[in-house]
């Protein structure tokens, strides 16, 4: 695969200074992706009864949710323009 076409496809919310909203997050995956990205959130929230916790990724990762139970990560999720990265630990 060529590396221009690699980057656009998986461009995240890179930008430190600002953390990004939820409608941002939203609008940068788009529909019908964006549709994916609630449903795994809602699934989170109410079978683990946990809340993500906002991170800025370091240098190469962007912004991403973490989930965690009882301190322990059980998976981190990373929006992407058109798309998303679900990392299950």
């Amino acid at each position: 695969m060529d590396e221009q076409k690699e980057k656009v496809m998986h461009e995240r919310m890179m930008d430190k200074t600002s953390q990004p909203s939820d409608l941002e997050m939203l609008n940068t995956i788009s529909q019908p992706v964006a549709e994916a990205w609630t449903a795994l959130r809602r699934f989170l929230v109410e079978t683990y009864n946990i809340s993500p916790m906002f991170n800025s990724g370091g240098k190469k990762y962007g912004w991403n949710l973490q989930y965690r139970i009882n301190g322990r990560p059980l998976c981190e999720i990373y929006p992407e323009r058109g798309s998303f990265t679900a990392l299950v630990v």
